[in-house]
């Protein structure tokens, strides 16, 4: 199998060395440093006797992940500095600095024909997808990036936060009386709610809003209703490369970024895995489409994440037991949990707590997120964080297809941001 793994690697590279990058497609793993890929490779390798196989592609860069004041950024000012190729300030949304506006990859991918598409299991209107649609001076201003998709019309969108589309949604938040989801139809956008009626839609524009895609790679069988990133990176594949002119192609893994603000071990992996996943549909792709360029990389690191030695070998034995992360956890714990209720929650997720911590869990009346991360880590094992924020890390970059080889060494993000357009842009 293994082998079969190189062979296939190594006929993307031969082949890239004799078709041009028509499409790119670019995965960021939201808040994915060093030790979050080394750390989910490592487990993955023990699990599967492989490498993550973006770990093998054949050219790798580290990115230094600075705000314009060169300071810790956050996702808008990362997102942003990838998108238009230009720093920015954070908070900051698909503007340079000085607050005025500079054209995105997307719009310029627009402009040649080229077709666009944006995914995330997160928010569709959050700070790094936002960055390659919107405008705005900050990410926070949901209506207007909200908005800003039926301007720049990608082919296809997906990931969550419908409420911001709606007319009940943007009346009820004080914002206007549009009701953007008529409005998507109007514009001959299929617009889908449930993983069945995104694979079944055979629409040339799609547009898909769902719910808890993070239960998508915890959630196994038949009933499950929401798609993962994988499916989402597989059908908007299908729908553009409809496009003879070629496409762009933005993927998010943003669950490796809440896990690190929870400190939350077993999200990060997860989320890991799930852009591999992900990353798998792009490469049999490109099998059959050797003319793609496929780059993942990251916008900056979150949680100062490193391995625990002392504590590894239990992540290795009891990670297969745990069947829920942060955000099912603390969604289950409700608002006012009692000590009993929340020693079933772990216990059926696969994870024993103490007393002691149980308590300070269910005693919380704010930041109840982090002490579960924390909890679950803490008895999972594997992994230690000396912040619930952003640091100041490097991050890695992985790429393959014609031009990969153009990518220095070394660069910074808005460095990273010029070359993004000169591949989505090149004839």
């Amino acid at each position: 199998m293994r082998r079969f793994r190189y062979l296939i690697l190594l006929l993307v590279v031969l082949l890239s060395l004799v078709s041009g990058a028509r499409n790119v497609i670019l995965f960021i793993g939201d808040g994915m440093g060093p030790n979050q890929v080394s750390i989910a490779n490592y487990v993955y390798y023990k699990n599967t006797g492989e490498n993550l196989i973006f770990f093998d592609f054949p050219f790798l860069s580290f990115v230094d992940t600075n705000n314009a004041s060169n300071q810790v950024t956050d996702s808008a000012a990362a997102a942003t500095s990838f998108a238009i190729g230009l720093r920015t300030n954070n908070g900051i949304v698909g503007l340079d600095q000085r607050e005025k506006v500079q054209e995105n990859v997307s719009e310029k991918a627009k402009s040649l024909g080229k077709s666009v598409g944006i995914v995330t299991d997160t928010s569709i209107t959050d700070a790094t997808p936002a960055a390659f649609v919107a405008h705005t001076n900050s990410r926070r201003n949901s209506d207007v990036i909200s908005a800003a998709f039926l301007d720049l019309q990608p082919d296809v969108f997906m990931g969550m936060g419908l409420s911001s589309f709606t007319l009940s949604g943007r009346s009820q938040k004080g914002w206007d009386n549009r009701d953007l989801i008529k409005e998507l139809q109007d514009l001959s956008y299929q617009v889908v709610y449930d993983r069945s009626s995104m694979e079944q839609s055979t629409s040339p524009k799609l547009a898909g809003f769902f719910n808890n895609i993070s239960y998508a790679f915890t959630q196994r069988g038949p009933f499950r209703t929401q798609p993962n990133l994988k499916e989402m990176t597989k059908k908007s594949l299908e729908i553009l490369s409809q496009n003879e002119n070629g496409f762009f192609l933005m993927v998010e893994a943003a669950v490796i970024d809440g896990s690190g603000h929870n400190n939350d071990v077993v999200g990060t992996i997860y989320d890991v895995w799930a852009l591999e996943e992900a990353v798998k549909e792009a490469l049999l792709f490109r099998e059959k489409h050797p003319e793609t360029l496929i780059i993942v990389t990251a916008d900056h690191e979150t949680g100062g994440m490193t391995l625990d030695p002392n504590t590894f070998p239990l992540l290795l034995e009891r990670l297969s037991e745990v069947t829920r992360i942060t955000p099912q956890i603390e969604s289950m714990l409700g608002s006012s949990p009692t000590l009993q209720w929340a020693r079933y929650v772990f216990e059926d997720s696969g994870i024993e707590v103490k007393e002691a911590d149980l308590q300070t869990i269910v005693k919380a009346t704010s930041g109840r997120a982090a002490l579960v991360g924390k909890a679950i880590t803490k008895y999972v094992g594997g992994a230690k964080y000396s912040t619930t924020g952003h640091s100041s890390q490097r991050v890695q970059l992985f790429a393959v297809g014609k031009g990969a080889d153009r990518i220095p060494k070394e660069l910074k993000n808005y460095e990273f941001g010029k070359l993004l357009a000169q591949f989505v842009t090149e004839e």
